[in-house]
């Protein structure tokens, strides 16, 4: 994903749409597309903010307020699967989402979540 225009050029988009320019003709111009021109034009109307909107994914998760409830199931039964995990948050919790998301989430809480031979599953790192 590229980078974000500066707020100095959307200022100068807004500026020539303002002074009559077209859509098209800001575009060319200014090197950018005819939707971006709309798009910053629209915006200064409504909010009044140009500025670019943090790019990415939001910090933290879903599951972070459940942190100390799936703590605790895997404190109880460190034999529980991802799938088995994942299960009882979609029943009692009414959470839908993978056993991918629920592993990251242990991941990062500090859980190592491999099976060994002897079938300990879970574990505190």
């Amino acid at each position: 994903m590229g980078r974000p225009l500066s707020e100095d050029l959307r200022k100068r988009i807004v500026k020539k749409r303002e002074e009559g320019y077209s859509e098209a003709d800001v575009s060319q111009m200014l090197g950018v597309s005819t939707s971006s021109v709309y798009r910053f034009f629209r915006r200064q109307r409504e909010s009044g903010d140009l500025k670019p909107k943090k790019m990415g994914q939001p910090e933290g998760s879903k599951l972070d307020a459940h942190k100390a409830l799936i703590t605790g199931w895997v404190e109880k039964d460190r034999g529980a699967t991802l799938e088995e995990l994942t299960a009882r948050l979609a029943e009692e919790v009414g959470l839908q989402m993978h056993h991918t998301t629920v592993m990251r989430a242990l991941s990062r809480w500090g859980y190592s979540y491999k099976k060994n031979s002897l079938r300990m599953g879970a574990k505190p790192r």
